[in-house]
C-alpha cells in the first residue's frame, strides 16, 4: 500500500520592480541661498575707471594723452605737456613748462618740476619710462633730487623701475639701479619688479635685474666670509 503524498512547492513571488531610488535632496537645495546683490553702480564705474586708466597705461604716453585729451596738444593742461616733455627727455622744454607753472615764482624751477603731477605721474616715470634720455634722468635725479623709489599713484601703482621695463629702457634702468633703486620693493600683491620684467617678457632686462640683485647680495653678506681663511 503506497500512500503518495505531494508536497505543496513554494511558489515563487512575482517579480516586483527595482526600488527606484530618489536622489536625496541636499540642505542646500532645499534652501537654496539667494544671489549676491549687485554691486552698486558707482563701484562698477570706479572699477571700470580703474582697468581703462591701467589699459591706457601700456600705450606710450603721447599717445595716451591723445586718447584722453584730443589731439591738439595746445589745449592740453600745462601738466600734461610737462609729461610728454619729460616723454622725450627735453629738459629744456620741462624747465620752461615749470617756469610757466611756478605762477608766483616762489617755489623755484627744481622744487616745481619735483612736485608736478599728472594722472599720477611724475616727470622721472615719464623720462624712464619714456625714451630713457640718460640726460633728462640725471638732471632729474642729480640735479632736482627726485626719489628714485617713488611709487606713481595711477591704479597700476608703478615705480620708476618698473616704468623703465614697460619702456625697454635698458640705460634707464641701469642708471636707476646705480643711483639707489630698490630691487626688492615689493607691490600689493607682494610682486617685485623682477616678476614685472618677468610677466612684460624682457628677458635683458630681466638678466640685468638678476645680474644686479646677485652682486648686492653677495656684496652684502662678503662679511659673513672676513673671517674665514681663503
Amino acid at each position: 500500500f503506497h500512500l503518495e503524498h505531494s508536497a505543496a512547492l513554494p511558489q515563487p513571488s512575482p517579480s516586483l520592480p527595482p526600488e527606484q531610488s530618489t536622489p536625496r535632496e541636499t540642505e542646500g537645495e532645499r534652501n537654496p541661498s539667494p544671489p549676491p546683490p549687485p554691486p552698486p553702480p558707482e563701484l562698477e564705474e570706479e572699477r571700470g575707471s580703474a582697468r581703462a586708466a591701467m589699459d591706457l597705461l601700456e600705450i606710450p604716453l603721447p599717445n595716451m594723452f591723445e586718447q584722453l585729451l584730443g589731439k591738439d596738444e595746445d589745449t592740453w593742461p600745462p601738466e600734461a605737456r610737462f609729461l610728454v616733455a619729460a616723454h622725450y627727455g627735453n629738459v629744456r622744454r620741462l624747465k620752461e613748462i615749470a617756469r610757466k607753472l611756478d605762477r608766483k615764482g616762489k617755489a623755484g624751477e627744481e622744487a616745481t618740476v619735483a612736485a608736478t603731477t599728472y594722472r599720477g605721474m611724475n616727470a622721472l616715470h615719464a623720462a624712464v619710462g619714456g625714451q630713457g634720455k640718460l640726460a633728462a634722468c640725471r638732471y632729474l635725479v642729480e640735479t632736482v633730487r627726485m626719489d628714485v623709489n617713488m611709487w606713481d599713484s595711477s591704479p597700476s601703482k608703478k615705480t620708476p623701475l618698473e616704468h623703465a621695463v614697460d619702456g625697454n629702457n635698458l640705460p634707464a634702468l641701469r642708471y636707476l639701479l646705480d643711483h639707489g633703486a630698490d630691487l626688492t620693493q615689493e607691490e600689493d600683491d607682494g610682486d617685485t619688479v623682477l616678476h614685472h620684467a618677468a610677466r612684460r617678457g624682457t628677458t635683458t632686462n630681466a638678466s640685468l635685474l638678476l645680474t644686479f640683485n646677485t652682486c648686492c647680495f653677495i656684496s652684502s653678506h662678503t662679511h659673513f666670509c672676513s673671517g674665514f681663511p681663503p
